[in-house]
């Protein structure tokens, strides 16, 4: 087992199970629950690791981290062996599926046949959000497809090998390229341009955006059909670089009998799909952006209705009409939301909506709550707020384990045994007493020797324990949550003296026998100097029934001079977010 060190915070990481290999790297599993390590094969170039850097020091925003997930599954920290970079952590990302797999009518069917249109109109909207997220950093992706999208059956989405992306480094304007792309998703100005000698800029992640919002809309890409010009069909790059895209006022490239019609979708949607193909051809800056993009899908969203035949597995724009889809399998007999295979008959009752829809839909109802955070006030729970502004996922470096120095041993009993046996065997004569008081001040002093140096080695183990509590207030919230299921008592003492009186009288508060454990995901702090700090937490509540929970509230900390330790001092008034799962599956 190779040990690697978290540039950042010090912290040893064991590399453990490979998980995937590649051409340039090894995913391996960590030691660090929830991330996976990326180690190069070879020797990266060293301005890999200026551009990681760069990219650490400056995330962008997670869209979905209140309900647990990772949307841009973006580098953590640098790893080292023996202070030579080899790689880096990441978060690790489960239970998803490719994006090819839920665009492609045939592998959805067998993978997600539940999939239906308003789930991929909500994928569509998450990435879109994602990629505005990414925009709002001034990053660009550069190399947009299908295979650096990871899709959950809930709609969410992940953005991963985002490493690939070009980073600008704002003090110099040095720029770290992309070096990498693929054909359908270049726009038609980069068409036969070395990605390694070219800037790239956001318009033309605009282009490669509306290739995958049409993919997941049309199940197929916009520039393929039957072409309608002289000659052989020209590849799918020279159609982009041309414009001839299937719907294009002057394309050479027309539908086929099975392609989906125009009409089906939003108008508000077919005008961006026009800005991208059409005007963005001849003026890249028409394309729409990802944040217009997310705007329209959500009208679009919200226009779908639920077919009264074919029941959930059918929906269509109230723009449109009538259902398409049942209209589009009477002409062709061809329909790619059919009622999963087993099912006797359609669902037509009301449909589930996709996760990060249902949120927004049944935000004013009552929800489950949890109890708030050991010691926090007992707030009522708050309604699902609308995206915030919020930091991504943050390394947590574990607080440092005590080191084990000497610890010097007991006195032997055969030595105890033997001072014993030559006091007995003296007379009791004055001599001989003197003798006998000599014998017993050499065994004191051996014994309180030994008990001085155990509560000398206790002290400084104690000391070794709260060290990393003193530098950083995050770590005391870090060791808080950490004793609050297993040692209440000590959890108690990393608050301040008018909390801690409080506190005291909940120590047993039963609630937390029915918690696990308490996972601190992610940190945003708002403040901090030498004697305060106010910090965002997020929490995850792993309780025994199997529940995740999840809640987030900003602590004001305070540094304790005298214990020279950083405390918890109160909780901002209204900052406590209560959510029943962070990550609905």
């Amino acid at each position: 087992m190779k040990y690697l060190k978290s540039e950042t915070t010090g912290e040893l990481v064991s590399l453990n199970k490979e998980i995937a290999r590649g051409g340039e790297a090894i995913i391996y599993e960590t030691s660090k629950a929830g991330f996976v390590a990326k180690i190069y094969l070879k020797s990266a170039p060293s301005d890999t690791w200026d551009k990681l850097r760069l990219m650490i020091s400056n995330s962008p925003q997670q869209p979905a981290l209140k309900n647990g997930h990772i949307s841009i599954v973006w580098p953590q920290c640098i790893l080292t062996d023996k202070g030579i970079p080899k790689g880096f952590l990441l978060p690790y990302i489960s239970n998803t599926l490719e994006f090819s797999v839920i665009y492609h009518p045939a592998a959805r069917k067998q993978n997600a046949p539940t999939f239906n249109w308003l789930y991929l109109h909500a994928t569509a909207m998450n990435i879109a959000a994602c990629i505005s997220s990414i925009h709002a950093k001034k990053y660009v992706i550069g190399d947009i497809n299908g295979q650096n999208i990871l899709v959950k059956r809930n709609t969410y989405v992940s953005i991963i090998d985002t490493d690939s992306f070009q980073v600008t480094n704002p003090r110099n304007s040095k720029v770290y390229r992309c070096n990498v792309g693929v054909e359908e998703y270049t726009p038609p100005e980069m068409y036969g341009k070395s990605f390694r000698d070219f800037d790239r800029h956001e318009v033309h992640d605009r282009f490669g955006l509306a290739i995958l919002i049409w993919q997941l809309l049309f199940n197929d890409h916009p520039f393929s059909g039957k072409w309608n010009g002289s000659g052989d069909p020209p590849s799918l790059g020279e159609k982009i670089a041309q414009g001839h895209w299937v719907y294009g006022k002057s394309s050479k490239v027309k539908p086929s009998p099975i392609t989906i019609s125009f009409d089906v979708i939003h108008p508000q949607l077919q005008a961006l799909f026009r800005r991208c193909f059409d005007d963005g051809h001849r003026n890249p800056y028409a394309r729409p952006s990802a944040s217009e993009w997310q705007n329209a899908l959500e009208v679009a969203i919200k226009d779908l209705k639920q077919c009264s035949v074919a029941g959930e597995q059918h929906y269509y724009a109230r723009t449109y009409g009538r259902c398409y889809w049942c209209e589009r399998k009477a002409q062709i007999g061809v329909d790619i939301f059919e009622n999963p295979a087993g099912s006797a008959s359609p669902n037509t009752g009301s449909s589930s909506l996709p996760t990060i829809i249902k949120n927004c839909a049944n935000s004013n109802l009552n929800k489950p709550t949890i109890t708030p955070s050991y010691g926090s006030p007992n707030v009522p729970p708050s309604p699902l707020p609308r995206p915030i502004s919020i930091s991504p996922l943050t390394i947590l470096p574990t607080p440092p384990a005590p080191t084990n120095q000497f610890t010097p041993s007991k006195p032997t009993h055969p030595f105890v045994q033997w001072i014993q046996l030559k006091v007995a065997q003296f007379k009791v004569s004055k001599t001989q007493k003197w003798i006998a008081v000599a014998l017993c001040i050499v065994s004191a002093s051996v014994y309180f020797g030994w008990q001085s140096q155990i509560q000398k080695t206790a002290s400084q183990s104690s000391a070794n324990q709260t060290a990393g509590l003193n530098s950083d207030p995050k770590q005391t919230i870090v060791r808080y949550y950490q004793l609050a299921t297993s040692n209440r008592k000590e959890a108690i003492k990393l608050l301040s003296d008018p909390w801690r009186r409080r506190a005291a009288q909940r120590v047993k508060d039963n609630w937390w026998d029915s918690v696990r454990k308490v996972e601190v995901y992610a940190f945003q702090t708002f403040a901090k100097n030498n004697s305060k700090a106010k910090i965002k937490v997020w929490l995850k509540y792993h309780m025994k029934n199997g529940q995740t929970p999840c809640e987030s509230l900003i602590f004001n900390l305070i540094f304790d001079q005298k214990k020279s330790t950083w405390l918890i001092d109160s909780v901002e008034p209204n900052s406590v977010i209560q959510n029943p799962y962070c990550d609905a599956r």
